[in-house]
């Protein structure tokens, strides 16, 4: 059977495991170790937390760490998450590794959860979104019950990086132009800039536009 040329191409579905890695990996090319605090509240066990975690970037997170502190997720605070994410995205898709779960709860919109987000760039929510995607086709063909969760995301908050997917294709690991690594901290996206706190005590991140010259001209007059 062959399709007429004058058909669309038929839609591609969520891209195999293999272009998940490369995109995660790739959107946090630059981030380094999320600056201390990592936890926000200074009880024994977020503070023994902050002990094995302290000095690490997500490079330096392996699945095994990944796997043991994924139940303790919502305890880090929002930079160390946002900086630390990739770990336990790398982990998920690494068939030896039981990381899934509560990873899947902290990427769910909630009241808790959305501020957590707030910070992450394009690049690195698409790469959340082909995450999300992959995962759902997983869960529909194993067991759809399973499948509400990431739905749920995406359509309900990951789902607005669906745009950023088609703009272009992540940057390469090896771009010889990109900042080495560890020349950003606290997964900040790379050119966004700090603005007034969100109201959580979190510093909010926007990415910097070049201005229209036309409002210059306006500015003038």
């Amino acid at each position: 059977m062959t399709r007429d040329d004058d058909e669309p191409p038929p839609l591609e579905g969520p891209p195999p495991a293999d272009g998940v890695r490369a995109r995660i990996r790739a959107a946090w090319f630059d981030v380094g170790p999320p600056p201390l605090p990592l936890v926000d509240c200074p009880c024994p066990e977020c503070t023994e937390l902050e002990e094995r975690l302290r000095g690490r970037d997500w490079r330096s997170v392996d699945p095994a760490l990944a796997e043991a502190l994924e139940q303790d997720l919502p305890l880090i605070g929002a930079r160390t998450f946002r900086a630390l994410l990739p770990a336990f995205l790398l982990a998920a898709l690494d068939p030896d590794c039981e990381v899934g779960e509560f990873l899947g709860y902290a990427l769910e919109p909630s009241d808790f959860n959305t501020p957590r987000f707030e910070g992450l760039s394009k690049d690195q929510g698409a790469a959340v979104l082909d995450f999300l995607r992959l995962d759902l086709e997983e869960c529909e063909a194993a067991n759809p019950v399973y499948a509400d969760g990431p739905r749920r995301a995406i359509q309900e908050f990951w789902g607005r990086f669906e745009d950023r997917q088609a703009a272009r294709p992540a940057r390469p690991l090896t771009d010889p132009n990109a900042a080495s690594p560890g020349a950003r901290s606290g997964g900040l996206a790379p050119g966004a800039t700090e603005i007034e706190p969100a109201g959580n005590g979190e510093a909010r991140t926007d990415q910097h536009h070049p201005r229209d010259p036309a409002d210059e001209e306006d500015e003038d007059e």
